[in-house]
């Protein structure tokens, strides 16, 4: 998709693209907070606010050159979203710059988002990180999440999930929700990191591999080379999952001697699938990629994460369509 003033060739359109394709998740974790106009404004902001551009633009271009940061952040919408106006992206971050130094919360997160995103810009996400700090300092409810999104998908800062689970930590909302349970699952599962060591770890036994593993143990280490797993099975453990009585939960090694690398899960009886979806989806929010298989007797689910952590339900259907049996598996990119 082409912005608003790229042209065909420029160089600098070709680094963006490519920035959005590496960054593409971005989009859909950053907020984009398009701010409100506080009661008693002039009556440039008034006009704003009732959709009336013409008489808005007309009040609050003097008002910004002057330098009154309301009217640039609202000047700054204005260029950004076409409202009554020619779309100016470049001309839009001009404004929210002047009105960001003036200390602006709103105007900051908002300058952050474009910055790390390379909307109709040339992306500077070091510079969005240093915006969505100030933002955050300043108590914009949005940005705390913004900074947590970097922090998940290393832009402008290298990728460290246990940072960006404190920022979602502090963000409002279900979305903050959702984001700081799927970086949960990045950083281990249910309190336990990828890669403990299990076998001297208090609370863990070992145990016999799941049922559904064992004839495809030998085929794994002919296929892979790797050696012999080993399983282990934790006191205390919780026996239900989105609804779901869950008969046991089996923790993977690729080794006695190597840490945690996979988790599996069986239910105790029949259970509703739909619902383990729907608490997965709840819980662990939208992955990068996901694949599905369905037939008459099985339906299997799979979601694939950022760092090299994915998911799978595979669920064995009996004569009703939302009764089955199966196990739920998380998989880390060590195995």
């Amino acid at each position: 998709m082409k912005h608003a003033g790229a042209s065909v060739g420029d160089a600098r359109s070709t680094a963006r693209a490519a920035h959005r394709a590496r960054f593409g998740a971005a989009a859909a974790l950053l907020a984009l907070s398009i701010g409100t106009c506080a009661a008693g404004t002039p009556e440039g902001l008034a006009a704003l606010e009732r959709s009336d551009y013409a008489s808005a633009q007309r009040e609050l271009a003097p008002m910004a050159e002057q330098g009154d940061h309301e009217a640039q952040f609202a000047l700054g919408r204005m260029l950004l979203y076409g409202w009554g106006v020619k779309r100016d992206p470049q001309a839009a971050v001009r404004w929210f710059t002047a009105a960001a130094e003036g200390g602006n919360a709103a105007a900051q997160n908002l300058l952050g988002t474009l910055l790390a995103q390379g909307t109709g810009i040339d992306a500077d996400p070091q510079q969005g990180l240093r915006w969505f700090r100030e933002a955050a300092k300043r108590g914009d409810a949005d940005a705390p999440r913004n900074l947590g999104a970097m922090y998940e998908l290393g832009l402008g800062v290298d990728v460290d999930y246990r940072e960006a689970r404190a920022w979602y930590g502090k963000a409002p909302g279900d979305d903050a929700i959702r984001a700081a349970n799927r970086v949960d699952l990045l950083i281990g599962w249910q309190g336990l990191e990828w890669g403990t060591p299990l076998a001297k770890r208090p609370g863990f036994a070992p145990t016999q591999p799941p049922a559904m593993l064992e004839r495809s143990m030998s085929l794994q280490r002919l296929l892979s080379g790797r050696p012999q797993y080993a399983f282990y099975v934790r006191r205390g453990d919780s026996t239900q999952f989105g609804g779901a009585a869950v008969k046991r939960i089996v923790y993977q090694s690729l080794t006695q001697r190597d840490g945690l690398c996979a988790v599996w899960m069986e239910f105790e009886g029949r259970s509703n699938h739909l619902a383990l979806l729907r608490t997965l989806a709840s819980w662990y929010g939208t992955p990068h990629a996901q694949t599905s298989l369905d037939d008459d007797r099985l339906s299997m689910r799979a979601w694939d994460f950022r760092g090299g952590v994915r998911v799978l339900l595979e669920h064995f259907q009996w004569a009703a369509a939302d009764e089955s049996l199966g196990w739920l598996a998380v998989w880390h990119a060590s195995c």
